[in-house]
């Protein structure tokens, strides 16, 4: 005997419904995380210029500083100035280099997440 079934569309549509919502949830749930990622992007592109112009100002602080320590130290050794004037010159001298390393650091930093947010791997 030959046996055909009967009424197959009533027994795959609730399976071909539950597909196509799963489908649209997916869907929603991919474009959720692809405005997450241009956000991400977007935000560590801006941070890493930020950092960039923080930096450039702190290395023209140091170099200003490393004038100023110079002309301070010469002052010094003619006797026109104190030798507490010195030290406080050399601490701000010493101030400046270590806001523009950590200037520096912080570029790396920010590189570094915006390389993430692209998908690069270090």
């Amino acid at each position: 005997s030959f046996r055909m079934p009967l009424g197959l569309a009533a027994h795959s549509n609730p399976k071909i419904t539950m597909a196509e919502v799963d489908l649209a949830d997916k869907q929603s749930q991919l474009e959720t995380l692809h405005r997450e990622l241009n956000i991400k992007l977007h935000d560590s592109h801006r941070e890493l210029l930020a950092t960039i112009e923080q930096y450039d100002y702190s290395k023209r602080q140091f170099e200003l500083s490393q004038r100023t320590l110079s002309m301070s130290r010469k002052a010094f050794s003619l006797g026109e100035s104190s030798l507490i004037e010195l030290i406080r010159i050399q601490a701000q001298a010493f101030a400046a280099e270590r806001n523009m390393h950590q200037k520096q650091l912080e570029v790396g930093l920010q590189t570094a997440r915006l390389n993430q947010a692209k998908g690069i791997i270090p």
